[in-house]
């Protein structure tokens, strides 16, 4: 039960002025409330569509600039529940269940000229994870 005030005999309460009267009352009231919830949520629902039907994949750095969160931040909670990983004197690597969810990638980069140049992947977000990471740290504490 809902706590709302149904009467036990219908035909009785919709003779009664009084009784209609609170029960549209309580369901005008209700429906504002839906109406100003959707109204407020429709920007950050339009906003989660571009950004999961966007095109290409975004290094760490812009990730969180997209996010409006710190880059380290963004490093420590992918790290923390298992999106990232690192050895030692290497780069951020994705796990490969990520990967195959669509949230992660890696390309190749190449540093440097000459015989200094150094080629090792970076991982990218992909905007289905972009899309799916501002989902998951709206709901953490700030």
């Amino acid at each position: 039960r809902t706590g709302r005030y149904v009467p036990a005999d219908t035909m009785a309460a919709l003779s009664d002025p009084a009784t209609l009267r609170a029960l549209l009352l309580d369901f005008s009231s209700r429906t504002l409330q839906l109406e100003a919830t959707v109204a407020a949520q429709q920007p950050k629902v339009e906003a989660m569509d571009r950004l999961s039907g966007a095109k290409g994949a975004l290094c760490l750095r812009d990730a969180a600039k997209a996010l409006q969160v710190r880059q380290t931040d963004l490093i420590q909670w992918l790290q923390r529940h298992g999106w990232i990983h690192k050895r030692e004197g290497t780069s951020w690597k994705a796990y490969h269940q990520r990967i195959e969810q669509g949230v992660l990638t890696h390309r190749v980069v190449t540093r440097g000229t000459g015989g200094d140049e150094r080629i090792y992947d970076q991982v990218l977000v992909t905007p289905k994870g972009v899309a799916r990471l501002a989902e998951l740290l709206a709901k953490e504490p700030a």
